[in-house]
């Protein structure tokens, strides 16, 4: 077993940025109609590009989409049956996390992927 536990810099302002983690909780009213309310989750995480091909960048430089790596002490939530993924706000940007792994053995360290959920207007639009 691999003895590197990275769980100390994901506390680090040198190593991770905040963000916000948007969670919809379901509850079913009396009436047996389903409502979601909205949880908002301050966090920490490092999020990188993942490379490849699944990074979509336009010719003037702008990213319009891809996958980034999130990796965190907080458990995010991929979506099920019953409940929605959580939405990740970073830099202005909603991603939706879409796989989430959790390493016991390293202190409940998270790591994710998920991807662009909305694509940022430009620099300037109104």
């Amino acid at each position: 077993m691999a003895n590197i536990s990275v769980v100390e810099l994901l506390s680090d302002p040198d190593f991770v940025d905040p963000c916000t983690v948007l969670r919809n909780v379901e509850t079913v009213g009396s009436d047996g109609i389903v409502s979601y309310t909205t949880q908002t989750i301050p966090i920490f995480a490092s999020i990188q590009a993942i490379g490849g091909d699944d990074l979509m960048v336009t010719p003037d430089l702008a990213r319009t989409g891809g996958s980034y790596e999130v990796i965190t002490t907080f458990p995010l939530a991929t979506a099920t049956d019953t409940t929605k993924a959580d939405t990740v706000l970073w830099r202005g940007i909603e991603f939706v996390v879409t796989s989430v792994s959790n390493f016991l053995n390293f202190n409940d360290q998270y790591e994710g992927v998920m991807e662009v959920k909305t694509i940022s207007p430009p620099a300037g639009a109104p």
